[in-house]
């Protein structure tokens, strides 16, 4: 059974269907119309783009729903279509969207045989709004979203999400919303993937087994499952690396090994490095002394529950955090600020 994606607010578990009721067949949609084609950019070579838009009228009706296999184009395991969202209906909401949606377009795809897992994205130059993709398996307003995702404004990283745990012709409807009543022409783009090796989607874990992520049938040794790697919180499987190599913090790109963590020195905040606890700047002090290696220091933690940290020690003269959470200075000097007017503190 597919498993709901965990945090994204009214995201719902949705059994597989190969048919939904109440939305069109694989061979509906002849009437959602190709407005015009454009070249893609990046490294697909494939055809011309070509963006479709619907008659005015509620987003599930046969009619309304753009076909990707049969409207969009292909490349190897990837279709691309790009759909335009200006005159469609506000008919069904993301579950990961807390503020105002907009107009959304459904896009079905049909899972050919030996597909388990898609990879589903509006990014490229060809979108003009901030999105939100989710998906269903039903595309009906009243069925819930097997997974959502809502674009980046900050990072500017545009919606995507995966599914998993695909059954032989299964339908599933990929829905193009926009974020606070945003609309216009987005590109979508839907990609076959395997389960199980580098950056791919976990596998599921096996039911009632201990500490299921971690179990060695989920990735392709010796990869290993990161929970909610991805944008939409589907677990990948990544690469382990050992003591002293450049590490990921969030676990998106990939995991350190046993016995230690991802350390972010916390006077720059763009270091980090797999630590043992008391070995980096970032990493957990010890439980005993001496709490840090040699050029750390261990900072309290700032409130009840948290970790304390190895910091760097500073040596006198140099610019010093006044709380010690970032540095500290070496004994027997202080942090002093030696001009409030711009707020300068050194160890003194």
């Amino acid at each position: 059974m597919r498993r709901a994606v965990q945090g994204l607010g009214r995201v719902a578990m949705v059994a597989a269907a190969v048919t939904a009721a109440g939305c069109p067949s694989r061979d509906d949609g002849a009437n959602v119309s190709t407005v015009h084609g454009g070249a893609d950019a990046g490294v697909w070579t494939g055809s011309p783009v070509p963006t479709v838009a619907a008659p005015a009228g509620p987003t599930c009706t046969a009619e309304n729903v753009a076909d990707i296999q049969r409207q969009g184009v292909h490349q190897g395991r990837t279709y691309k279509i790009r759909v335009d969202t200006r005159a469609r209906q506000n008919d069904l909401h993301p579950g990961c969207l807390s503020r105002p949606d907009g107009p959304e377009m459904a896009v079905r795809y049909t899972a050919p045989g030996g597909v388990t897992a898609v990879y589903a994205t509006t990014a490229g130059d060809a979108t003009e709004f901030s999105t939100a993709l989710y998906v269903r398996s039903n595309c009906a307003a009243d069925s819930g979203d097997i997974t959502c995702n809502v674009s980046d404004p900050a990072s500017g990283a545009r919606s995507s999400v995966y599914v998993t745990e695909i059954t032989p012709e299964e339908v599933l409807y990929f829905i193009v919303d926009g974020t606070d009543g945003e609309r216009g022409v987005a590109e979508l783009t839907i990609t076959e993937v395997g389960e199980g090796g580098a950056t791919e989607p976990c596998r599921a874990a096996p039911n009632d087994t201990p500490d299921g992520l971690r179990h060695p049938s989920r990735c392709d040794l010796p990869l290993r499952c990161s929970p909610g790697a991805a944008a939409d919180g589907t677990g990948l499987c990544l690469t382990v690396v050992p003591t002293g190599s450049v590490c990921d913090p969030d676990q998106r790109t990939n995991l350190c090994a046993d016995g230690t963590q991802c350390a972010v020195d916390p006077m720059d905040h763009t270091s980090a490095v797999c630590a043992a606890p008391g070995f980096a700047p970032g990493a957990p002090c010890r439980g005993a002394a001496p709490r840090c290696s040699g050029g750390l220091s261990c900072a309290r933690a700032p409130t009840s529950g948290a970790v304390d940290t190895c910091v760097r020690t500073l040596s006198p003269g140099a610019d010093c955090d006044p709380d010690g959470q970032a540095n500290a200075c070496a004994s027997p000097a202080r942090c002093v600020t030696i001009d409030r007017a711009s707020g300068t503190t050194r160890c003194m």
